[in-house]
């Protein structure tokens, strides 16, 4: 994200910016967007400028801006609206320059001292959510839990 009235169109033009990511463990804000910029050879400094919450890197963004300083974020996706809505930024005042892979949002964990059978029978109903339009509606989502690859490590145990 950069201020509206920023040159940048695409994130190759974020060469030379100031980039301020989510915290290293926010795949999305961070992981995800560190592997875009190195995919389009934006150049990352080594260590990355990182703020806590969307909302800090929004208004950063339209600080340094104002400062006349090229600076963008990345937030989550579902941030913007958020943003805009509460108040935090002005409707029109962030625009996207670029987008990230899809990110898993909620991970379900399974312990695995429970039984096989029992494992594999959670794995089953939580997959089924996405058979059922009513639950994908209750829980705000497009296609449900999704499967994630199978670890070299899990494919191992078996």
């Amino acid at each position: 994200m950069v201020a509206h009235a920023d040159p940048a169109v695409t994130v190759e033009d974020l060469k030379g910016y100031r980039l301020i990511l989510g915290p290293a463990e926010c795949a999305e804000k961070h992981t995800a967007a560190l592997s875009l910029l190195r995919e389009l050879k934006v150049p990352v400094p080594e260590k990355v400028e990182t703020c806590a919450a969307c909302s800090d890197g929004a208004l950063t963004v339209l600080e340094g801006h104002k400062a006349g300083q090229k600076v963008a974020t990345a937030i989550s996706s579902y941030a913007r609206p958020l943003l805009e809505g509460c108040g935090t930024v002005k409707k029109g005042d962030l625009r996207v320059v670029g987008e990230t892979d899809p990110v898993p949002f909620i991970v379900a964990f399974v312990n695995d001292a429970l039984p096989e059978a029992t494992r594999q029978a959670v794995r089953e109903v939580l997959l089924a959510v996405g058979s059922d339009a009513g639950l994908r509606t209750a829980l705000e989502t497009k296609k449900g839990f999704v499967a994630l690859p199978e670890t070299p490590e899990a494919a191992k145990k078996k």
